[in-house]
């Protein structure tokens, strides 16, 4: 069954000009400049992006810029709308109005006007010319031309007005002579500037003066000078840099699923992988004293990296996954790491997605116990609606990891509740 139906009839129920929806998010009806929120509570995430995925391709979602709308004109039972699907920091929000035809601007001509409308003036009655405007004459000056200073490279002769002052410098090319047989004292002389004018040096003029009528020399690149090392490491640090911005939205994404029952603000993506990591890490030291063997870095880069993905898709929670979505997502998931992530860091998500070492199977653990930690920390602070967190049995799956059981038993006593039996 389509979802993108129950949206368009929302906008025709609410008799406004356009709605806008976002994941989480209470809908607004937009009339001219006012805003009204539209009934029906909080838009299923889950449902929004199935709906999208009706007019958008998983290569079209997955290129939707952050900075402007993806425009999409949709047809249904005979009217026509236009869908605006946008990237923002809860997720892909759409705004939908209805299709309007552009009016067509016909230019307009003046008629001229015709010889019996046009009255003939007398011959007498001539217009004085208007009276004239006197006109400042521009100074006059006489240029003088100073004696040119000759510099290692280049002769600067500048030109002087009547009152001393430059009025223009003329670089040109002076042929080197043979020096002429001096003094001493005359060469000492011939060094110094004449008074009043300093000498210039132009140590690099890309752009040579001709010397004919000839056209100038089209303007020279430098060679560069940069090693292979420097190159090297210009292209690492571009690879980093542009590995971190495309992670920056973590930081600003929130975690949906605590929107949804009312939790508001929450915790980031960023959060939670922090969180998810630091209790890995003790997870592995918990298995090292017990006498087990685990390779802790790999299982930290892991943590890092398991969400990655969802610094372009957002957040979707497990409750509202179908088989379908679950695939679908899976797949554009996929295609975003190699985007998002070095080869190495590609090969741990991949890792950790099929979750079939010892090192996945800890932070597949410590994703779900970080989840149920944070559960309880919002239910003692008394935020949101969150009981069915604690009866979901796949929320305290502990992949077969001792120290992570032992966890969700511990936090289930300290909520007052009980594990679901089908996983103790």
């Amino acid at each position: 069954m389509s979802q993108l139906v129950p949206l368009l009839t929302k906008l025709k129920e609410s008799g406004a000009d356009r709605i806008f929806l976002a994941p989480g998010e209470v809908g607004y009806a937009f009339t001219g400049d006012a805003r009204r929120a539209i009934d029906g509570g909080a838009l299923n995430a889950g449902m929004l992006l199935e709906a999208i995925a009706e007019v958008l391709s998983h290569d079209e979602l997955r290129d939707l810029p952050g900075n402007r709308p993806r425009i999409v004109r949709h047809e249904h039972g005979g009217e026509g709308f236009v869908l605006e699907i946008v990237r923002q920091s809860g997720g892909i929000g759409l705004g939908i109005r209805y299709a309007s035809v552009r009016p067509v601007r016909t230019p307009t001509f003046r008629e001229a006007p015709s010889r019996d409308s046009v009255q003939e003036s007398p011959k007498d009655s001539v217009e004085p010319p208007p009276p004239e405007v006197p006109v400042e004459k521009p100074r006059s000056i006489s240029r003088r031309k100073m004696p040119a200073v000759r510099t290692d490279k280049r002769t600067i002769r500048i030109e002087l007005d009547d009152e001393g002052n430059p009025v223009d410098s003329v670089a040109v090319d002076v042929e080197p002579a043979p020096p002429p047989r001096m003094t001493p004292a005359e060469r000492k002389a011939a060094a110094k500037p004449p008074a009043g004018l300093q000498a210039i040096e132009t140590k690099r003029l890309l752009r040579p003066i001709p010397t004919g009528p000839s056209e100038p020399e089209p303007l020279r690149v430098e060679p560069s000078m940069t090693t292979e090392s420097e190159t090297a490491a210009t292209s690492r640090a571009q690879q980093i840099l542009q590995t971190m911005l495309g992670l920056d939205p973590l930081a600003d994404l929130p975690r949906t699923g605590w929107l949804m029952r009312g939790v508001r603000p929450c915790e980031s993506i960023a959060d939670h992988s922090f969180g998810v990591t630091f209790l890995a890490m003790l997870f592995v030291d918990a298995i090292r004293a017990e006498g087990d063997t685990i390779d802790g870095e790999s299982t930290l880069r892991m943590a890092l990296v398991h969400d990655a993905a969802e610094a372009r898709t957002g957040d979707v929670p497990m409750p509202n996954k179908t088989a379908l979505m679950s695939e679908a997502l899976h797949a554009l998931e996929s295609t975003l790491i190699a985007e998002l992530l070095p080869p190495r860091q590609q090969a741990e998500w991949n890792d950790v997605d099929a979750g079939e070492s010892m090192e996945a199977r800890v932070v597949k653990a410590a994703d779900k116990a970080q989840m149920m930690i944070k559960a309880l920390a919002y239910e003692r602070q008394k935020r949101g609606q969150l009981d069915e967190f604690w009866t979901n049995p796949a929320n305290f799956d502990d992949r077969g990891v001792a120290v992570a059981r032992e966890l969700f038993v511990a936090l289930a006593a300290a909520a007052g509740r009980e594990v679901p039996r089908r996983l103790m």
